[in-house]
């Protein structure tokens, strides 16, 4: 006999994200009780957390069968499919809303599946709506932020993210979303802390660690693109004071940029190496901030244009042709002495 504790002690376990005891206990008193949309839906949860989403769907849609009219499985399959088939989370989500138009996560949710297509009227509307139902909702909160990022709102992005982690500090999906802001916004060290500490919290979450990847290439390449910048000046400075080719102070130039990367590199902590080599598919430094920074690419574009550029002038310039026309010849003047 399945007891009121025994499903208190199930959500518990979610709520402190225990995934695997979770999925051990709802798998044991559902194999008692298999048509408990319940259970089901809370061993769904628990499937999630763990990033098991294929037999969180399934399971989900199962209770949904069970019981056709309750919103919450709904909502819980309009979530898992968000990440692969956005246009059908919209659609599952809908559904959700017409099965409990007074929830503010169904609505949420709405919004969140309109943002992910950039339908952002839409996700406005539902995300107002998400709000007004329940001001303090960390779901609306947190929506209400993304619409405003897609929007290219990074002020009030912050502002909509801030707010929720001062309701639930630990939250991992506002410490990712954040930490994005942060990013855009030039603070990538702050950033990459806010995303170690997503992963803390929800270990599995895919894009908080290809996120904390992504930063760390750009602000490597952050550091390095000031030195690529210098080496277009160096080349052009030292070619004209030395004897020296344009090639060789143009090559010395981009050694220094190579070295300082792959000392910038080795400074990041152990988790931000990995996440980057994992980004990167592990690749060596120099394509890790090739892949992930674009202002690298155009300013190396930009000195090997530079180099055989002055190259080329250099070389005509050295081998300058003599003034005589063809075929003429030099008369020596006789030198003379005074009578």
């Amino acid at each position: 006999m399945i007891t009121g504790a025994d499903r208190q002690r199930i959500e518990t376990l979610l709520q402190l994200r225990r995934w695997d005891e979770a999925m051990q206990l709802a798998s044991g008193l559902l194999a008692q009780q298999p048509g408990d949309a319940a259970l089901m839906l809370q061993l769904a949860r628990a499937y999630s957390g763990a990033g098991r989403n294929e037999d969180a769907i399934r399971l989900a849609r199962d209770a949904q069968s069970a019981m056709p009219e309750w919103d919450a499985p709904v909502r819980l399959e309009a979530r898992l499919l968000l990440p692969t088939v956005p246009w059908k989370a919209l659609r599952v989500a809908r559904r959700a809303v017409e099965l409990a138009p007074r929830s503010s996560t169904n609505w949420a949710v709405v919004a969140l599946a309109a943002e992910r297509q950039s339908l952002v009227a839409e996700a406005d509307r539902a995300a107002a709506e998400a709000r007004r139902l329940a001001p303090s909702s960390i779901e609306a909160l947190n929506v209400s932020g993304l619409v405003a990022l897609r929007r290219k709102d990074n002020v009030a992005a912050e502002q909509w993210f801030r707010r929720g982690l001062a309701i639930d500090p630990v939250n991992p999906d506002l410490l990712n979303n954040l930490a994005l802001v942060l990013g855009r916004t030039g603070r990538g060290e702050e950033a990459m802390d806010l995303f170690e500490r997503s992963l803390v919290q929800a270990p599995y979450g895919a894009h908080a660690r290809r996120n904390l990847g992504i930063t760390a290439a750009r602000e490597v390449g952050r550091n390095v693109a000031w030195v690529l910048i210098g080496s277009i000046f160096v080349t052009m400075i030292g070619a004209a004071i030395s004897n020296a080719p344009v090639t060789v102070v143009g090559a010395a130039g981009f050694v220094g940029s190579v070295a300082l990367l792959t000392y910038r590199r080795r400074q990041l902590s152990e988790g931000r190496r990995s996440a980057l080599k994992e980004y990167s598919g592990g690749h060596r430094p120099l394509v890790d901030l090739w892949r992930s920074n674009r202002r690298v690419r155009i300013l190396v574009i930009s000195i090997a244009v530079a180099v055989v550029v002055a190259g080329i002038l250099g070389s005509k310039t050295g081998s300058r042709p003599s003034e005589v026309g063809p075929g003429a010849t030099v008369v020596p003047i006789p030198s003379t002495t005074s009578p």
